[in-house]
């Protein structure tokens, strides 16, 4: 069988992100918006395309490590996020979040704890604590605990 390697020698975004930096500001004022098309003029290349996607990801990254800036993309261009905006962003994320957390322990609690070894109970413990903590954090909090289906296979 023959070895693969694989690759990432993609080019730098430096040199294109220093020149939305300089066009835009560092960083642009809240509530601006930036439409595509002045992105594409100043890159010289159309929306959409891979290495304009590469960039404008690499710009916003910038803006927001370096800067504290955050972005929305969407309907033809770039927001400045406003502090209310910043909030309502942070609100979908931890929704979503706690989405994923929830999945992930229905997936721990449908697994059958007799077939685990000692360490793989220990981790799936740990995760059920979290959850728990979680859920009392929440219900503290007056929202709707994540109820979940009891452990297949008994308490680990």
């Amino acid at each position: 069988m023959a070895e693969y390697q694989i690759r990432f020698e993609g080019k730098p975004t430096d040199a294109e992100v220093g020149m939305l930096l300089a066009r835009f500001g560092k960083p642009p004022e809240e509530g601006s918006s930036i439409a595509y098309g002045d992105v594409t003029t100043v890159l010289g290349i159309q929306a959409g395309d891979n290495r304009w996607k590469t960039i404008t990801n690499a710009w916003r990254n910038r803006l927001r490590r370096e800067y504290n800036a955050e972005t929305k993309a969407g309907g033809g261009m770039f927001t400045v996020l406003i502090p209310v905006q910043r909030i309502d962003l942070a609100s979908t994320r931890t929704k979503g979040a706690f989405r994923g957390i929830r999945r992930a322990h229905k997936v721990i609690l449908g697994t059958d704890m007799g077939r685990l070894e000692a360490p793989d109970k220990t981790r799936a413990d740990h995760l059920l604590m979290v959850h728990a903590k979680l859920s009392l954090a929440l219900k503290a909090n007056g929202s709707k605990p994540i109820e979940l289906p009891e452990p297949i296979g008994g308490k680990s």
